[in-house]
């Protein structure tokens, strides 16, 4: 009996190289913690400070913003989080003091980011066990896609929603990975629908995961997409899912049915937003892209460069291998989960670049565990392969796990609430390290450098890079750049923190940093013209 149980045990206990890569990414999360302001952060702040004020458990109106821009799951983590950590300091004598004024801004961050990072570890844990019943190989890797990207590490540091969708489709993608093929299947149809809509009461966009459900559950029911029928649709079956869905999403958001009015004003104020273009900065919308071909293809560059690993290269290789792991699953008894999760990133590509014009790329994290899986299985069906295909994943696995764990590290030691003082330095060292390229320096910079001055400095008519702080630009707002834009993965270079990939975010209102751009791309922004040169 203990030898059968042993057995079991082994069958789903996660292989060491997961418990690594979370305590990892937890680590370099946690030492990144501090890395200064974010801005929907005073949104969540307001909404728990007038809880603690009122003894009412809803998000409040406050001048700033809308009570159900977002769901409130969000809320409800922010709002625990704060109040726990405060009965635990101090005890009620502290939650009266928070409530009166004595949290700041800045603690609340400090308080609650640990609970949303250690929520967004989770990630890597459930598409885990959603491969690891047939290949633990392949569920190693697929754990590793988002617990080493940098993209997902640094959202997993918000208190935002975003990336806690994200962890929520893992758990919805384990739930109908267990459900194909189990003699209890409908009990994890019924899970992934209850994971379905905690991530729609984290962000509403991930509504139609619960389509996707239904979907799914038609396909299983009829054994394959050729042999759909509609006489097989599980309308019965498919009338209790959405009851759940329904019922699940109402306790995740209960100002739906509480205050409907106000949730469904701001849910059409969210909508038309994105639809109609974000706030412009500098004078230009950098956030905003017009044409739904555009927009797919931004989509995609930013998934295929960008969201698996900080080096182009690898994560495009990383991408390529997605459409084998499609393969694989369909070929070893996961058609129908293999169908339902390339339908679902059809329909988001389709979705976003037909409905929407603002372009931020945090909407776009919850396709990370989606394409974790097919990457896990792809990899995993190339090991199993010819030789040389075996030697090829191996070697993509140790480059590609040693690149972004190192980056993971490095991007995480920048983080310093002291990074500003070091800025100067480092660029004067990079200057040094490239004697063939001339830098034209802005005023502030060049005050700064002062003493340190390279031989090749230079004016702006005889540079090839110009250089720039970021608070050059945000000290003055009201300037008018002709483009800033933050929909490309390669537009910035820059020295200092890497709390935040600024070339997607580049109004981000974070640590100072200096920028480094070719000297053409300058010009076509309008920078030089507006920012002070000595």
């Amino acid at each position: 009996m203990l030898i059968k149980a042993t057995v079991h045990v082994r069958k789903w206990w996660p292989a060491p190289p997961l418990f690594g890569l979370l305590a990892l990414f937890i680590y370099t999360g946690w030492v990144g913690l501090d890395f200064g302001r974010h801005w929907d952060e005073f949104i969540h702040y307001n909404h728990v400070v007038n809880t603690l004020r009122s003894g009412i458990i809803l998000p409040f109106k406050c001048s700033y913003n809308f009570c159900y821009i977002y769901p409130s799951i969000t809320y409800f983590l922010s709002f625990i989080t704060t109040t726990l950590s405060l009965l635990m300091d101090g005890g009620v004598s502290h939650v009266r003091e928070a409530a009166a004024g004595g949290l700041s801004l800045h603690d609340f961050g400090l308080i609650t980011r640990p609970a949303f990072l250690f929520i967004c570890a989770l990630s890597g844990l459930w598409v885990y066990v959603a491969l690891s019943k047939t290949d633990r190989i392949a569920a190693t890797i697929a754990a590793a896609i988002p617990l080493l990207s940098w993209e997902y590490a640094y959202h997993a540091r918000w208190i935002a929603p975003d990336a806690v969708m994200a962890q929520f489709c893992a758990l919805w993608v384990l739930a109908i990975f267990r459900a194909e093929g189990a003699a209890n299947a409908r009990q994890w149809l019924i899970f992934a629908t209850i994971a379905a809509a905690l991530a729609t009461g984290t962000k509403y966009t991930a509504g139609a995961l619960f389509f996707a459900t239904i979907f799914f559950a038609w396909l299983i029911e009829c054994g394959a997409v050729r042999q759909l029928k509609l006489g097989k649709f599980p309308l019965k079956f498919s009338s209790l899912l959405l009851a759940i869905f329904i019922a699940t999403f109402i306790v995740t958001t209960p100002g739906a049915i509480l205050q409907p009015v106000d949730f469904i004003r701001d849910v059409r104020a969210g909508s038309s937003h994105y639809a109609a273009g974000h706030f412009p900065t500098y004078g230009v919308s950098s956030y905003d892209i017009r044409g739904a071909f555009d927009y797919a293809a931004r989509l995609w560059e930013y998934i295929g460069l960008a969201l698996l690993s900080p080096i182009p290269a690898l994560s495009l290789m990383l991408l390529v291998t997605a459409p084998l792991g499609y393969l694989s699953l369909r070929k070893n008894g996961k058609c129908s989960s293999a169908v339902t999760l390339v339908t679902v990133l059809l329909f988001y590509t389709l979705f976003f670049s037909s409905r929407t014009s603002v372009f931020i790329v945090r909407n776009f994290l919850f396709f990370l565990p989606i394409i974790a899986v097919l990457i896990g299985a792809g990899i995993s069906s190339m090991i199993r392969g010819a030789r040389v295909t075996q030697i090829l994943a191996m070697a993509l696995l140790f480059v590609a796990g040693v690149t972004n764990a190192y980056s993971l590290v490095t991007a995480a030691r920048t983080i310093s609430p002291n990074s500003d003082s070091m800025l100067v330095g480092q660029l004067s060292e990079y200057i040094e390290r490239h004697p063939s390229e001339k830098f034209a320096l802005s005023r502030s910079l060049s005050r700064d450098m002062r003493g340190r001055r390279a031989v090749n400095q230079a004016t702006v008519a005889q540079a090839d890079i110009f250089v720039y702080r970021d608070s050059d630009l945000r000290s003055t707002p009201s300037i008018t750049l002709k483009d800033y834009p933050g929909t490309r993965h390669n537009t910035f270079v820059w020295i200092g923190p890497h709390e935040v990939n600024y070339n997607y975010y580049p109004t981000w209102e974070g640590r100072d940093r200096i920028l480094l751009l070719p000297l053409k791309d300058a010009v076509r922004m309008g920078l030089p013209a507006v920012i002070p040169q000595p």
